[in-house]
């Protein structure tokens, strides 16, 4: 039932598109064969205008817009009537003039709010997509959200424990430039498949906190453990042949953080950690 209901809905979509096009058609068409010629650069002008405004304003500044435009167009007709009342002009073809220009205008800013609340859907779920995605889905680790749940929920279990853990941030210089982007993102890669072999499997968790910082969690560790795991990456790192070690390893920061019962929320503490640049 709910299937044949979005089919149904998809159609219903596409026919109101469909005739929506076809109508603007329809009044580009009048407005081409009615309009004088030295009005309609004016015209032209005024639909491009409107377009931008209901792009790039909210719907209320763009509706007053239309409203005063659509205003000044009949005030513009009644006075070149007052004005000149033997005009070349038939009183049935400038009202003619008047509905085409006030249909067209109405269909073109309700077409460009269509389109505009379509873009505005497609980022709004592109981020909630995102936000969503436990993977990264280029690097192959798991992405900040997703660490800082586990993070809380592991935080609270040792806790409890009163087992003593540390927070390890492995940081590499920014080379996310336009001309190198796709070998950044092999180098993360890279990068992450070396933590990932150098901490226990199934216990410690790594993430990515941006496009050049990884974040893992040790569990039940302390200083002399976190060594231990650093030396584990660097290890793992100069057994990768693509890579050059000694450039590598001056570009990358190792940070240790303990995980204490002063830890208030990872989110806050990693954040306001890497802001201040420890």
């Amino acid at each position: 039932m709910l299937f044949e209901v979005i089919i149904i809905k998809k159609n219903l979509i596409y026919l109101n598109f469909t005739l929506s096009v076809s109508a603007q058609f329809l009044l580009f068409y009048l407005f081409l064969k009615i309009i004088p010629l030295e009005l309609k650069p004016i015209y032209i002008a005024y639909f491009l205008l409107l377009i931008l405004l209901t792009y790039f304003y909210d719907n209320l500044k763009s509706f007053t817009f239309l409203v005063a435009f659509m205003l000044s167009i009949a005030f513009y007709y009644v006075a070149k009537a007052w004005i000149n009342p033997k005009g070349k002009y038939s009183q049935l073809n400038i009202i003619f003039q008047q509905l085409t220009i006030i249909s067209l205008s109405v269909f073109l800013w309700i077409q460009s709010l269509y389109i505009k609340n379509i873009v505005n859907k497609n980022e709004n779920l592109e981020r909630k997509v995102k936000e969503l995605e436990k993977i990264n889905p280029e690097i192959g680790i798991m992405n900040f959200k997703e660490f800082l749940d586990r993070a809380e929920t592991i935080y609270t279990a040792i806790k409890r424990r009163k087992e003593p853990g540390q927070l390890l941030i492995i940081k590499l210089a920014n080379i996310s430039t336009e001309e190198n982007l796709k070998s950044s993102k092999t180098l993360m890669k890279l990068l992450g498949e070396a933590i990932i072999k150098s901490i226990r499997k199934n216990y410690d968790i790594v993430g990515i906190y941006d496009d050049n910082t990884f974040i893992a969690l040790l569990q039940n560790t302390n200083e002399f453990g976190s060594e231990i795991v650093i030396n584990r990456i660097k290890d793992n790192i100069s057994k990768i042949q693509s890579l050059n070690y000694d450039t590598l390893l001056a570009d990358l920061k190792f940070v240790v953080k303990n995980v204490d019962n002063n830890f208030i929320s990872f989110d806050e503490f990693i954040k306001s950690f890497l802001n201040v640049g420890e």
